[in-house]
């Protein structure tokens, strides 16, 4: 089950216990949250309760199930998407034309895989027209990983601050943004402090944007960039604006890390009071290696991406390919994948072999691999694509790479913003 449906609630009325049981079981391990009725008197107590499902699903011999289907039940739930359990050997199920009133239609006996597939259908479909559909390194079947993001939905309605741990490139950014946009309706706003901005900012001036950015953020979320990496003098100041506005409501603090803040702590790298504060609920993001699972589709919703980036036409990805890059174990997770992909892409043309070119340049040395054809790249490819190498050799740190690069950290980090490097 993708993850973009999971923890959604479901109703179900099914008339025999041990498949109602046996459903119930098999969403809930999906990651769904499923009200399960044996009629649809029972389920009126739900309907009554004003809570709404994202789907119901309906066995139409259940007692009372057809005037719930019709509209007539007065504790039906209205403007619901329903999915009709139904039997092919019922000729009742077959006469009465579900399909035609909107609603669409399983046939029994299915298997819990192909029920699956079908509520992602309807339920994705439903959650598109107003939902901005997750980022893809969030879409998996990871069992390890899905129950981490179950958690951090679960978690984002509540006020305490949340740890997102990970290597560079696991989507850290992207579950902070997700966890925002699942909170409250209230939490509108997020800031976002990381190290680049706290360097190119004077120390007597922190104390005031800190505080700004918290005060900005009161109703919403402040997003901490690796805040074990700050310098000292910055870390007392985040403790001290935090001090200044817990009587009056602070803003959920969401912060990402490359390992445990606890960790930092005891290497020296973190205050121990700033650990109190931050580190309430800690979520971690496995590397793409680990995530065997989601390879495929992985690697084909990133070379999506890269190829309308570079104008071309996207490739249908091939179990060979996949298992070529697997093969090197994903440095870099995404922002690694991206750059090898968009070489390899560059070096094949649309019409190429892009597994002889994935090969090609996994064999050749560093700076074979890393140099660019002038001939098939503006400057702005070649300039996105050297701050991807700077960033991954440093594992992230945008002082160092900046250093490297020549260029001042605002500069980079504008440069970050500007091609979208996550």
């Amino acid at each position: 089950m993708r993850l973009d449906h999971s923890e959604a609630r479901l109703l179900l009325i099914e008339s025999h216990p041990g498949l109602r049981e046996d459903l119930v079981s098999a969403l809930s391990r999906a990651g769904f949250h499923v009200e399960a009725f044996a009629d649809a008197e029972e389920a009126g107590a739900f309907g009554r309760s004003g809570a709404r499902p994202a789907l119901q699903m309906v066995d139409p011999t259940a007692l009372g199930a057809e005037a719930w289907l019709e509209g007539n039940e007065g504790d039906r739930i209205d403007s619901v998407p329903t999915l009709v359990l139904a039997n092919r050997s019922d000729e009742k199920s077959e006469s009465l034309g579900w399909g035609a009133e909107g609603h669409s239609i399983l046939y029994k006996p299915f298997s819990i895989h192909a029920l699956e597939r079908r509520i992602a259908e309807i339920v994705g479909a439903e959650r598109s027209k107003g939902e901005r559909p997750l980022d893809s390194m969030l879409d998996t079947r990871d069992p390890a990983l899905v129950a981490t993001l179950s958690r951090a939905r679960k978690w984002a309605a509540r006020s305490f601050s949340i740890c997102i741990e990970g290597e560079i490139g696991t989507g850290r950014r992207a579950l902070a943004r997700a966890i925002h946009s699942w909170g409250s309706s209230g939490r509108r706003s997020c800031a976002v402090v990381e190290r680049s901005l706290i360097e190119s900012t004077a120390a007597s001036q922190l104390g005031t944007l800190l505080a700004e950015a918290l005060e900005s953020a009161r109703h919403g979320s402040v997003l901490l960039v690796e805040p074990d990496e700050w310098p000292a003098y910055a870390q007392e100041a985040l403790v001290e604006s935090l001090r200044s506005v817990e009587r009056e409501g602070a803003p959920r603090c969401l912060v990402i890390a490359k390992q445990a803040l606890l960790q930092s702590v005891r290497e020296g790298r973190l205050t121990v009071e700033l650990q109190y504060r931050l580190d309430a609920a800690g979520l971690s993001l496995p590397p793409i290696r680990e995530r065997v699972e989601d390879h495929p589709a992985l690697c084909s919703a990133i070379a999506r991406r890269v190829s309308r980036e570079l104008g071309m036409r996207s490739p249908t990805f091939r179990p060979e390919w996949v298992e070529a890059l697997a093969a090197e174990g994903f440095p870099g997770n995404r922002l690694g994948l991206e750059s090898r992909l968009r070489s390899a892409l560059v070096r094949a043309g649309e019409d190429g072999d892009l597994l002889a070119a994935l090969q090609g340049s996994a064999s050749s040395s560093p700076s074979q691999r890393n140099e660019l054809g002038a001939e098939s790249l503006n400057l702005k490819t070649l300039e996105r694509e050297t701050i991807i190498r700077a960033l991954a050799h440093w594992e992230g740190n945008r002082t160092r790479a900046s250093e490297t690069l020549g260029i001042s950290v605002r500069t980079l980090r504008n440069k970050i913003r500007e091609y979208e490097l996550r």
